[in-house]
């Protein structure tokens, strides 16, 4: 469920997030970084393209390890044999809405020049 105050429009990272995604049904698992975050959405980079629709189980690497359930919304070819993806997460409760809570971004990360 999208957040108000923050809506479901994905900010970017000051500092990009490693994570592990693994297939629901396959197991299989890969690494991926996360690149933008809203209430109800991530955005990460992987060096693979992935099915719309298909269901992940994302550990973000944190100290303790945040699991995330998310469906994934779109696949696009980003740049050098990279895809960008947006995943819309599954319901979270208690502790993990407010561990993912705290990664959101309240505002867009500056420009460098």
């Amino acid at each position: 469920m999208a957040d108000p105050e923050r809506g479901s429009v994905c900010v970017p990272l000051r500092k990009p997030i490693g994570a592990l995604l693994t297939d629901r049904r396959t197991g299989v698992r890969l690494p991926v970084t996360i690149v933008a975050l809203a209430a109800d959405t991530l955005r990460f980079i992987t060096d693979r393209s992935l099915p719309p629709g298909s269901t992940w189980t994302i550990i973000v690497r944190r100290l303790p390890p945040l699991s995330l359930s998310a469906t994934l919304r779109s696949t696009r070819a980003y740049e050098r044999d990279t895809f960008a993806c947006e995943a819309v997460l599954g319901p979270l409760r208690e502790p993990e809405r407010s561990r993912f809570d705290a990664l959101v971004p309240r505002e867009p990360a500056a420009e460098w020049v």
